[in-house]
């Protein structure tokens, strides 16, 4: 695992059809118990027993201020990237960021010229008898 991505604090902005997709890296340790080798391992290295620690790598994508979605993107064992709930596989963090966005924004996009053409046929419609 290599590339700016991840390392801690990384932070990146998209645009998605006039639409700010920021991208920013969560990555931590998590604290698991050893296998038995890890616990024979650290036994043949002098050191008690101790909890194992395994490199977790997320990165959070907001869209827009955070309205419209938020999303988690995980690295798959083949290397790819996979956006939390779906099944679809991106090469990289760009790629994903950009595919769970595109369908929220055209949605939203949709959903904002209904609204116009609703509202602009109420007021040339004018009153109901």
């Amino acid at each position: 695992m290599d590339g700016a991505e991840f390392r801690n604090g990384w932070r990146e902005g998209y645009d998605v059809d006039g639409t700010k997709v920021v991208v920013e890296a969560r990555h931590f340790r998590r604290n698991r118990p050893p296998t038995p080798h890890e616990h024979v391992v650290q036994m043949m290295r002098g050191r008690g027993p101790g909890m194992a620690q395994d490199p977790v790598y997320e990165w959070g994508a907001s869209l827009g201020d955070g309205r419209l979605g938020r999303c988690t993107i995980r690295p798959t064992p083949s290397g790819m990237f996979q956006v939390a709930g779906l099944r679809h596989l991106y090469r990289t963090v760009e790629e994903a960021a950009r595919g769970w966005a595109v369908p929220i924004v055209a949605r939203a996009t949709e959903a904002a010229r209904l609204q116009t053409e609703r509202a602009s046929a109420e007021r040339t419609a004018g009153p109901r008898p």
